[in-house]
């Protein structure tokens, strides 16, 4: 399912295929009307007198993989006009662009779209179970997963799914625009607004741990590499980080998955991170005393 936004997170471009052709979705099974509502789904309307067991299921997951595939487009668009146009150098793009209202009202239509597929699941799509993640994701490794929680399903498609959306929050939380500063906003409102944000990435990214740890199947283990990157680069904490790539490395070493380009780039993000946080004491102080009006 991440196959089609896979690609495109990772290279910051649209989705090959276009999600505003709704024939095209629709063909593949996809119950929207051509506006790209979805319609109540009834798995009697689409196939009479045979067995129907997991095609509810199976349409969920890819109604969100849709979905998935607009918040990609919507992340590479950036505020441009066209989103072309980001894919030029920098000093060719036009200079004219979307207005921040504009680019937050795209926002919240994404998320609502988000939130009514969650809100419509069938009971299938709920964890059967949670339990205290012990043990390893692969042989040769000692890592105890205590920190996170094991998200059990019935179904591996649920659990696979159920993952991607965990996944969706993240990108959507992470890259929510903010009011535009034309508007008047206190500082305290703003700030509130990002440990709002933090605090929600961060309960999606233990999530998706948490179902990867749930005794999975190798082809949903192959289907989280994607959640497990975007989930990776949310941790600032050293064990989080560390479970993150056990459970990469355990993929690429039990099944032959390739994952080292992501390993690769979390520990180059988190360096950055650690970079970033790091100031050293007496250039504290300096930075304290020649710059006070901004502390």
């Amino acid at each position: 399912m991440d196959l089609l936004t896979e690609d495109s997170v990772i290279s910051e471009t649209p989705t090959r295929l276009d999600l505003k052709d709704m024939r095209l979705w629709q063909n593949a099974g996809l119950a929207t009307d051509e506006n790209g509502e979805f319609l109540p789904y009834s798995p009697s309307d689409v196939i009479q007198n045979q067995n129907t067991s997991g095609l509810e299921e199976d349409m969920r997951s890819n109604e969100l993989a849709w979905i998935l595939g607009k918040i990609a487009n919507y992340l590479t668009a950036g505020d441009a006009l066209v989103p072309a146009s980001n894919n030029l150098p920098r000093h060719q793009r036009p200079r004219i662009g979307l207005s921040q209202e504009h680019i937050l009202e795209k926002w919240k239509l994404l998320m609502a779209d988000l939130e009514r597929w969650h809100d419509s699941l069938p009971a299938s799509f709920t964890p059967t179970a949670r339990t205290r993640g012990l043990g390893s994701a692969a042989s040769g490794f000692e890592l105890s997963f205590d920190t996170f929680d094991q998200i059990w399903f019935d179904l591996p498609l649920c659990a696979a799914t159920m993952q991607s959306y965990h996944q969706a929050k993240i990108l959507l939380f992470a890259n929510e625009p903010q009011e535009s500063t034309a508007i008047r906003s206190t500082v305290s409102a703003r700030l509130r607004s990002y440990r709002h944000a933090l605090r929600e990435v961060v309960y999606h990214a233990r999530e998706v741990c948490g179902i990867s740890l749930a005794n999975p199947t190798d082809s949903f283990r192959v289907n989280s590499v994607q959640a497990l990157f975007v989930a990776g680069q949310v941790f600032q904490e050293r064990c989080e980080q560390d479970a993150v790539l056990e459970l990469l490395s355990g993929i690429e070493k039990d099944l032959g998955w390739t994952t080292r380009y992501h390993v690769a780039k979390l520990k180059d993000e988190w360096e950055k991170g650690r970079e970033g946080n790091h100031v050293d004491r007496d250039e504290q102080g300096q930075s304290h005393d020649s710059n006070w009006f901004i502390s």
